[in-house]
Formats: structure tokens, C-alpha cells, sequence
């Protein structure tokens, strides 16, 4: 039973919705559920071409705490930011319309914000993988966290957290002073990245709460396109923010950065294009590497997470043909090498 402090807070749940029809009923059962009832919920239909849109409007009719906003084709970034601005909870979450949460989430989530006055609280989340038919958790620890940098640590050095918005609530006045860019990849690393600038006390709950439904039509699955170029935008824009405030967790940024390029040079290889936008894409992907490489080498093995992704990130500086051999070997199915690329 929810303490009276608690049940006083108002959480505000943006809910993103484009073309998905097929998910959304089971995704805002999930919601309207809660436990907690002073939600608030922003259904912002992204100019959905299916019934999507149709869906909100009769779910509104039912419950009076629903809101719903559309809005031409835009984003999810876009969205989002909608979202935000009609928001009037003292804490603000976000689910994806494909997803769904357990009834107690955002009590649980309340619970442990209040209790230790946390700037944001965050839960564990399971991945059900549709395709491949299985799942898989995080393994997080109850844990919490006060000051500013070691805020800041937590979120770059991705230890007992996730990249995710979609399991955390933040204090509104965070997000007023902050938005999602306009980005198609890697928008959650940049927004939390850049909340944990702002927070002071963060709390997190081993619980799993959130579900994350990984489907055929999730953008990581898509093929690559040059879209898959905002994950470097990304991790560049925090980057110079980090250098003006916390520089010293800088090297675990250019990390993030240096994985996620060997990651696209893998992909590009399987990317519908001509040979000689390939060759300039790779081009491209290997300046970008070899770039952040040369500045930050003397830091990069206290920022590596194990003694294999240090080797991982060196070999492809030093030995890219050799790189390109064990991929090949990865791909033919020789799975224990893929196993080590990953």
C-alpha cells in the first residue's frame, strides 16, 4: 500500500505511438492498470498510416487521464519532446507503444524516488525477443547513488544501468531543460548521458519491470543506413559536453564511440550499395575511429569494461586486415570468434 507522500505524486507517462497497432492494446492495458493512479498519460500518435491513431482517441473516451496529441510524421525524438511539453507530473516516464510494463512499475518506481529523494529512478528490464523466440534481463543491484559525478560515472561507464529512458522516471525539471535530439539512433544514450549532468541522487531497483518487445520492425534490425551515422553524433555531442564539466570520464564516452563504429563497419559490409559509396562509407567509418583512437589511446584501457574489448578495440587499430579475417571467420559461423568480436 502506497505511503500518502506517494500517492500525491503525479507521474506523467509519454507514450510515442506510430503504426502500431497490433501491439498498443496490450502496451496501454499495462498503463492504465498501474497501481499508482495519479498518472498522467500522453498518447502522441506520430502521424500513424494505420489505426493507431483511432485506437488512442477510443482509449481516451474510457479514462479521462489519458491525453492524446497528433502530430505529423516527425520521430520519436519528436515525439517525445511533445510530450514533455504538455507534461505536468512531478516525475515524467516514457514507454514505447510496442512495449509494456508490470502493474506495479511506476509505484515501485515512485517508491524508491521518494524514500531517497532521487532526480531519477530506474528499474531492471527484460528483452523478449519475438524473432528468435527467447529473453534476456539485466542484472542490476538495488543501488544508490549521490553526487554529481559519480551520477555521471554510472551512466557512461554503463555499470548496474542501461542506455534505455523507457525504464527510469526523471524529475520533471530535468527534462524541461532538456530535449531528445533529432536523432534515429542513440537518442536514449544522449538524453540520459546528459540528465545524469543534472542529478544529484539516483536510485536504481533490481526488479524487473519493464519490457522491452524486440521485434522484425525495431530500428536496430533494420539494414544500415546512413541514419546508423547518429550513433557517432551521438556519442561526439556528449563528448564535448563531458570535456566542459566531468573530462576525467571522457575516455569511456570515446569507448562508446569506438565500439559503435567497428560495429557499423561490420554492417556496412552487408549494406545494399554500390561499390563505390561502400568504399567511401568505410572510409568514412575508419577516419571517425582512427580520429578519436589518437586522442584518447593513453586512456583507453582504463575505460575498457574487459581485457577482450581492449584487444578488440586495439586490433582494429593495428591490424584491420587481421580484424577483417576474423569477421569473416565470425561470419561463416565459427561462433566462438563472433562471440569475441561482440
Amino acid at each position: 500500500m502506497e505511503s500518502p507522500g506517494i500517492k500525491e505524486l503525479k507521474v506523467s507517462i509519454i507514450v510515442p505511438v506510430y503504426n502500431t497497432e497490433d501491439f498498443f492494446q496490450k502496451c496501454i492495458d499495462s498503463i492504465v492498470h498501474q497501481s499508482h493512479k495519479n498518472i498522467e498519460i500522453i498518447l502522441v500518435d506520430d502521424g500513424s498510416t494505420d489505426n493507431s491513431l483511432q485506437l488512442c482517441t477510443d482509449i481516451q473516451k474510457k479514462d479521462s487521464r489519458i491525453v492524446v496529441i497528433n502530430q505529423k510524421n516527425r520521430g520519436v525524438s519528436a515525439a517525445r519532446n511533445r510530450g514533455i511539453e504538455c507534461a505536468s507530473g512531478e516525475y515524467i516516464g516514457f514507454v514505447d507503444s510496442d512495449d509494456f510494463i508490470t502493474v506495479d512499475m511506476y509505484e515501485k518506481l515512485l517508491k524508491a524516488a521518494y524514500t531517497y529523494n532521487a532526480d531519477i529512478a530506474e528499474c531492471g528490464v527484460t528483452i523478449l525477443d519475438t524473432v528468435n523466440k527467447n529473453q534476456r534481463s539485466t542484472n542490476f543491484h538495488d543501488q544508490l547513488i549521490s553526487g554529481n559525478h559519480d551520477c555521471c560515472s554510472q551512466i557512461v561507464r554503463k555499470a548496474n544501468t542501461a542506455y534505455y529512458t523507457c525504464n527510469k522516471i526523471y524529475r520533471r525539471s530535468i527534462l524541461e531543460r532538456l530535449r531528445f535530439p533529432p536523432f534515429k539512433y542513440s537518442e536514449d544514450y544522449y538524453v540520459n548521458c546528459l540528465a545524469a549532468l543534472q542529478c544529484e541522487r539516483k536510485v536504481t531497483i533490481r526488479d524487473h519491470c519493464y519490457f522491452y518487445v524486440y521485434h522484425q520492425d525495431n530500428t536496430t534490425r533494420k539494414p544500415f543506413t546512413i541514419d546508423r551515422y547518429d550513433i557517432i553524433k551521438s556519442g561526439k555531442a556528449v563528448l564535448d559536453v563531458y570535456k566542459s564539466n566531468h573530462n576525467d570520464l571522457s575516455a569511456y564516452i570515446v569507448v562508446y564511440i569506438l565500439n559503435n563504429i567497428r560495429v557499423m563497419y561490420g554492417q556496412l559490409k552487408e549494406a545494399d550499395m554500390k561499390k563505390t559509396e561502400f568504399k567511401k562509407r568505410k572510409k568514412e567509418l575508419i577516419l571517425e575511429y582512427e580520429e578519436m583512437y589518437s586522442l584518447y589511446k593513453k586512456d583507453i584501457s582504463h575505460a575498457t569494461g574487459s581485457r577482450r574489448e581492449f584487444i578488440v578495440i586495439n586490433l582494429f587499430h593495428f591490424m584491420r586486415f587481421l580484424y577483417d579475417c576474423i569477421e569473416v571467420l565470425a561470419m561463416a559461423g565459427f561462433h566462438k570468434v563472433k562471440k569475441f568480436l561482440q
